[in-house]
């Protein structure tokens, strides 16, 4: 018996670069999608049914379970059946991904117990999934081999789920955290998010910040904005414009956080005969 999922979604500046490909069977509909976004695509989904997502070419979509709320960047992760999923994508580009979805009944079986139970999850790595993805996406394959392929592709991304947790150098995190603020510069960014970004609790956090710049998260956030700001001020934008740009709430705002950070007002550091700049990773550029 095939299987029909119930899926809404509102989205805006992807373009399909070729024909869906969907294979269905009882209780399961696998969806492969190759398209093209432009600067700041986006969407809201929601399905009466559950779902896996899993990108593709090791992209890492940027996903949120509320309007406004920080932007996780992951593989792959599950929708529970009614949950509202946003996403948000600062750069053009190309991207393939997977949609698996499912029935209650057949994921109650492949886990052995009620979906209800499960919360949603995002994963930063497909690891061993990559290879099983790209069999399932092959038409050729037979049937009855791709939805074997299928539930064994769930049923790894509910193991992952609980053994997800690798171990990072301090500068593989502030790494991360960097490309994190440099992609939610418009928004507020909380330590939650970053946390979530980078696969540590809340205190695993503030100790790599502290080890590595002495700051807690919420100024070292505040710190990467100034350094954005520096960038854009010494290219010439207008004081009123590097704030908006760099996330502040209005000038005042920023030149109070550039003056707590530096010692010294946005005018006064442009007037000095040479202006440093220390975080260049943060400049807006191609990717």
């Amino acid at each position: 018996m095939s299987f029909h999922p119930r899926m809404m979604a509102a989205i805006h500046g992807f373009t399909p670069l070729s024909d869906s490909s969907t294979f269905t069977a009882d209780g399961l509909a696998v969806d492969c999608w190759h398209v093209r976004n432009s600067a700041h695509a986006g969407g809201h989904y929601v399905s009466r049914h559950p779902r896996f997502v899993i990108m593709r070419d090791g992209y890492r979509i940027p996903l949120s379970e509320t309007r406004d709320g920080d932007l996780q960047h992951c593989a792959a992760c599950f929708v529970p059946a009614g949950m509202e999923v946003w996403s948000k994508i600062a750069q053009p580009g190309t991207l393939r991904h997977m949609d698996i979805h499912v029935s209650q009944d057949r994921l109650h079986g492949l886990m052995g117990r009620p979906p209800e139970t499960v919360a949603p999850f995002f994963l930063r790595d497909l690891r061993t999934i990559s290879p099983l993805v790209q069999m399932l996406a092959d038409p050729d394959r037979p049937e009855p081999l791709r939805e074997k392929l299928a539930d064994c592709i769930i049923l790894e991304l509910l193991n992952q789920r609980s053994t997800q947790r690798e171990i990072v150098s301090d500068a593989h995190v502030v790494g991360r955290l960097q490309g994190y603020v440099r992609q939610n510069l418009d928004r507020k960014i909380g330590v939650d998010g970053m946390a979530a970004d980078v696969g540590l609790s809340r205190s695993q956090l503030n100790r790599v910040m502290r080890r590595t710049s002495g700051l807690s998260p919420y100024r070292w956030v505040l710190a990467q904005r100034i350094e954005h700001a520096k960038a854009q001020l010494a290219s010439g934008q207008s004081f009123a414009e590097v704030a908006l740009h760099s996330g502040f709430a209005d000038q005042a705002h920023f030149n109070r956080v550039f003056k707590s950070l530096t010692g010294q007002v946005p005018s006064d550091w442009m007037n000095e005969p040479t202006q440093s700049v220390s975080a260049p990773i943060l400049q807006d550029r191609a990717s």
